[in-house]
Order: C-alpha cells, then sequence, then structure tokens
C-alpha cells in the first residue's frame, strides 16, 4: 500500500487446506496455465490452474535424480543420472537421448534455457554449453572466474544468452557475467551489486533481481546496470519478479514475503507464514498469483488484483 491510497496487490490467500499444494518448490510455466511443484520425498507434479488446481498426468519416465532442470514448458527435462550422464527427456514426444560422453565432469550444476533448445553445465569453474538440436557442444569457458563458491547460472526468458555468477562467502564474490550461447562474453554486470545467491528474471522484460546476504539489486539484464539496491535483512532466501518486471516479490527464513515496487524502489506490502521458512517464490505469467512453498512441504497461493482499492 503506497501514501496515495493506492495499491497495486493485495493478498486473498487460500486458507482452506484443500487448496494447498505438497512441495518445498514452486514454479509456474512460461504459459502460466500450469504450476510445477515438487520438493521433499516428492517427485515433480504438475497442475492446472485453469481448471481450478486440477492435477494433470505427468509420466515422467523415471524417478528424477538430485540435479535436474526443466523447459519452460515442462515438456523438456534435462538431467544427470546415477552414472553422471546426461540425459535428456521429450515428453511431448516420448523420446530421450544421452547426451555425448564429452561432458564436464563431475556437473555440480545443470540449467536447461526456457525454450529447451540449450543446456549449461557447470564444473569446477566452467561452463559448457550443449545446442540440444544438433547436440553439439561449445568449447568449456571459465564463467565464474573461481573453482570453488556456489555458482549462479540461467537463462532469461526472452534473451540470447545466459548469466554466471560465483559466490564464495559474504566477503568474496565474483561478479555476474552475460554470455551468449556461443559461450561468447558479451558484458560484465556493475560491480557493486551484492553477492548473488540467488536470482529471478521477468519473463517480459529486460529485468532481473539478485539477493544474498542482507541485500537485493535490481539489474537491466541488456546493460549491466544497476537499477536499484533493496536493502533488508529479513528477506532474502529466495526471489521473484512479476513478468513485465514492475513488482518484486523477496521471502525470508521469518515465514516473511515482502513485495517491492520496482520503479521507485519501495516495499509495498508484507504478507507472513506463521511458523517456516519460505524456500520457493513464483509469479504467474499474468503477475496476479504469487505462489509460495514453504519449508513444512506447504505451498500457498496468493492472488492479486491490479484494481486500485482504497
Amino acid at each position: 500500500h503506497d501514501m496515495s491510497g493506492e495499491c497495486g496487490m493485495y493478498d486473498l490467500p487460500w486458507t482452506d487446506e484443500s487448496n494447498t499444494l505438497p512441495g518445498t518448490f514452486a514454479r509456474f510455466s512460461t504459459e502460466g496455465a500450469m504450476l510445477l511443484t515438487w520438493g521433499g520425498a516428492d517427485q515433480p507434479r504438475l497442475w492446472d490452474l485453469s481448471q481450478d488446481l486440477v492435477e494433470v498426468p505427468f509420466d515422467l519416465p523415471e524417478p528424477l535424480p538430485g540435479k535436474f532442470s526443466f523447459s519452460g514448458d515442462f515438456q523438456k527435462i534435462a538431467a544427470v543420472t546415477e552414472d553422471d550422464a546426461i540425459r535428456i527427456w521429450n515428453l511431448r514426444r516420448g523420446q530421450n537421448h544421452l547426451l555425448p560422453p564429452e561432458t564436464l565432469q563431475p556437473v555440480e550444476q545443470i540449467t536447461l534455457s526456457p525454450d529447451g533448445q540449450t543446456l549449461a553445465l557447470a564444473s569446477q569453474g566452467r561452463v559448457q554449453l550443449w545446442n540440444l538440436a544438433d547436440r553439439r557442444s561449445s568449447r568449456p569457458i571459465d564463467a565464474f572466474r573461481s573453482p570453488k563458491g556456489s555458482y549462479t547460472m540461467a537463462f532469461p526468458p526472452g534473451s540470447e544468452g545466459f548469466v554466471a555468477g560465483c559466490t564464495v562467502s559474504s566477503i568474496q564474490w565474483f561478479g555476474l557475467r552475460y554470455f551468449d550461447r556461443k559461450g561468447i562474453l558479451s558484458h560484465e554486470f556493475d560491480q557493486n551489486t551484492t553477492p548473488h545467491r540467488v536470482m529471478a528474471f521477468a519473463l517480459k522484460a529486460d529485468i532481473m533481481a539478485t539477493g544474498s546476504y542482507g541485500a537485493i539489486c535490481v539489474l537491466d539484464v541488456r546493460t549491466g546496470q544497476r537499477i536499484h539496491t533493496l536493502v533488508d535483512k529479513q528477506v532474502t532466501n529466495c526471489l521473484a519478479l512479476t513478468p513485465d518486471g514492475d513488482r518484486l516479490a523477496a521471502a525470508g527464513p521469518e515465514g516473511l514475503i515482502k513485495i517491492w515496487d520496482v520503479s521507485f524502489g519501495r516495499e509495498i506490502m508484507t504478507l507472513k507464514v506463521q511458523g517456516t521458512v519460505i524456500s520457493s517464490l513464483s509469479f504467474s505469467s499474468d503477475g496476479r498469483i504469487l505462489a509460495s512453498a514453504d519449508m513444512h512441504g506447504v505451498i500457498r497461493l496468493w492472488r492479486g488484483d491490479d484494481t486500485p482499492t482504497e
């Protein structure tokens, strides 16, 4: 709620337990009609929001291992198998195949692009990009500038590149870098950004957010320039941006979820889930539904409305 008496989003939580979902992570599909949930002992499950949260049969070929990544429409999966091979499933076609054996080893992180065409593998400070159409890879690149630490790697929706960074500790991190899908460095991000333990991207705008250790930076993906720095030690566990990049949601260990107006860099709302830690946030494609997942394995849907209210 801002000082003018207008509110761009308000929460109408579904408090009925029958309307909560199981899982510690939640993610909306790029078109927004489907919600993917997973976490704990559960394998990924798919829900149709257009049919009032009806579970959709999700015929996974086998139980997924710990390292996996989905395309934006959830129809393509890349996963590291128990013998360290990389298997790609195309659920729509009912096909799967292994990548050639010259993949980086050991694979520490695996990330599939939203369009399902490019796969990034991270290992010991290096990244290898695979074009899944012809199953060819780029030469490994030194993307992180450090063989140690926590890697951050993601494909901004709608872009032709990927972002990579490395956080070693609260006082040592290596700035984010933007590469094209051939592995060529395009630009580096503002070096005054915070450590980037978590990242979020706007689906339809060139806006991204990074957060860690009590601060959140909002950045322009195309230029790497910093737009805002938001300081809040309570909410840097996970982030989400609305598709248009106008609103940022951030959550922390005390069950708090805060909403910011990105244009003005100001907080406009606080939501609260009692007695738990928020582990995941995701906005629907129209920005009207925020999914939050917690470490108790409960996913809640918070509904909003763009109609100003007094």
